[in-house]
């Protein structure tokens, strides 16, 4: 049939699409079952340094889905079919894209791990993207100067995030605090542990799940986290 990436939410959350011949194409599921399509042609691979991937992330409840790639950054509303594309700016005189995009718990924000121009390069930063109203905010962050990966915290105040210090080329990890702006470096991992840049928060933000792997070993340690207000 042709159809490549992006794999979004039908109208309604009550199915699927994907992209083929310059259309959002797919089913309903459940009654009726009748066929749905949305224009996409003006968003449509293949671009010039990223072709046919798209990346997703769909909201709390399902309803909102980010769809982006090297070239766009778009808000498909599940329920009414409505494409909503948000300009991501520029950095270094250089269009900035994102390589990864999380919601918020409250599906309000998101959370951004940016770049800009062609891969590979040294550079990651984090943006808040709200996108009700297209704002755009790159959050300062000091070190790690390559961001791997990020999650928010289950109550929504936090942002954990790892990646790379260039000096040193080890994993490092920051705590954002998004009511105060501040940064707060972690040390999660002892020296002679090796991996660490993925991880993923327990539902009650009690604990973090870190893969943290000795040289001819794989593991995964369960961090207990404690954060003071």
């Amino acid at each position: 049939m042709g159809v490549v990436q992006p794999l979004v939410l039908a109208p309604e959350g009550r199915g699927a699409m994907a992209y083929a011949k310059g259309k959002l194409v797919g089913k309903l599921i459940g009654p009726p079952d009748k066929r749905i399509e949305v224009d996409f042609a003006r968003f449509a691979p293949p671009a010039p340094a990223c072709g046919w991937e798209y990346n997703t992330a769909i909201s709390p409840g399902g309803r909102w889905q980010a769809v982006y790639n090297c070239e766009h950054f778009l808000i498909f509303d599940g329920k009414t079919g409505q494409i909503k594309e948000i300009d991501l700016g520029e950095k270094f005189e250089e269009k900035r894209w994102a390589l990864d995009a999380q919601w918020s718990p409250d599906g309000r924000t998101l959370a951004v791990r940016a770049t800009m121009g062609r891969l590979p390069n040294p550079f990651s930063f984090l943006l808040l993207v709200d996108p009700w109203i297209g704002e755009v905010r790159e959050v300062s962050v000091l070190r790690p100067s390559y961001i791997h990966n990020l999650a928010w915290s289950p109550n929504g105040r936090f942002i954990l995030l790892s990646g790379t210090i260039s000096e040193t080329n080890r994993v490092s990890y920051r705590l954002i605090d998004l009511s105060t702006g501040q940064e707060h470096p972690l040390y999660l991992l002892p020296p002679e542990v090796r991996g660490g840049s993925s991880f993923a928060w327990s539902p009650d933000g009690d604990n973090l799940l870190i893969n943290c792997t000795k040289p001819g070993e794989g593991a995964l340690c369960i961090i207990q986290v404690e954060v003071q207000q």
